[in-house]
């Protein structure tokens, strides 16, 4: 009697995931890459979610996809709530609110990912710490130090690493010690990025409206000369 030959495994489906579109085009540059930040965001989360669910997991998960939601009601320009007459220049305040959302988004994203995920950061990590706290500063300094416990080697600091090199579950420990400390000082570094940014744009202003004010006095100069030229 022939035997019969085994069934296939029946084909893996993955589970379905409600991320909702990225939305757009908009007709500003930081508006579209706030979109894709956030949509790039929102995956992440639900990716981590699904590694550990937790019921801790699930209350930063739901603050970021507030946060995410609010950076892209920036993105769009939602009107404002409670309505303004006579609001004309909204860009900076929205700029704010995007970026600050956006940050707040990756800091709850790193306290909810496993160490794996944050060991693998951290060469962003430090270099983001680096451009935005001074050489003085202790934060900086702190997150040096982790860096060096990693193994991680800076370019600039060559004696920052350790000269033995941790292994994967060593690196995973000291970030599994450290991720507070990781987290609140990405988080200072992203809000003196900001700060920055704020400083750029009140800059600029000052620039543009000076431009604009002797360009005016220029023509009122030169039209007085045309009319009265006694």
């Amino acid at each position: 009697m022939a035997t019969r030959a085994p069934a296939p495994p029946p084909e893996y489906v993955p589970p379905a995931v409600d991320i909702p579109p990225v939305g757009g085009p908009v007709w500003v540059a930081w508006r579209e890459g706030t979109l894709t930040r956030a949509a790039e965001l929102e995956a992440l989360c639900s990716w981590v979610l699904a590694q550990a669910p937790c019921q801790d997991g699930r209350v930063l998960a739901t603050a970021i996809r507030r946060h995410l939601e609010a950076a892209r009601e920036a993105a769009r320009v939602v009107k404002l709530n409670p309505r303004r007459r006579f609001r004309m220049f909204r860009n900076g305040p929205l700029i704010e609110r995007a970026v600050s959302n956006i940050d707040a988004a990756e800091a709850h994203l790193l306290n909810l990912a496993p160490p794996a995920y944050l060991v693998g950061q951290m060469p962003c990590l430090l270099r983001h710490v680096q451009c935005h706290l001074s050489p003085t500063d202790p934060r900086r300094q702190e997150f040096d130090a982790i860096a060096g416990r990693l193994g991680i080697r800076d370019p600039d600091h060559p004696g920052l690493g350790e000269p033995h090199a941790p292994d994967r579950a060593e690196r995973e420990e000291v970030v599994h010690e450290e991720r507070r400390t990781i987290v609140n000082i990405v988080r200072g570094a992203s809000s003196a990025a900001l700060r920055e940014h704020v400083r750029l744009r009140s800059f600029r202003n000052v620039v543009v409206a000076t431009t604009a004010f002797m360009s005016l006095l220029a023509i009122g100069v030169a039209l007085t000369g045309i009319l009265g030229p006694t």
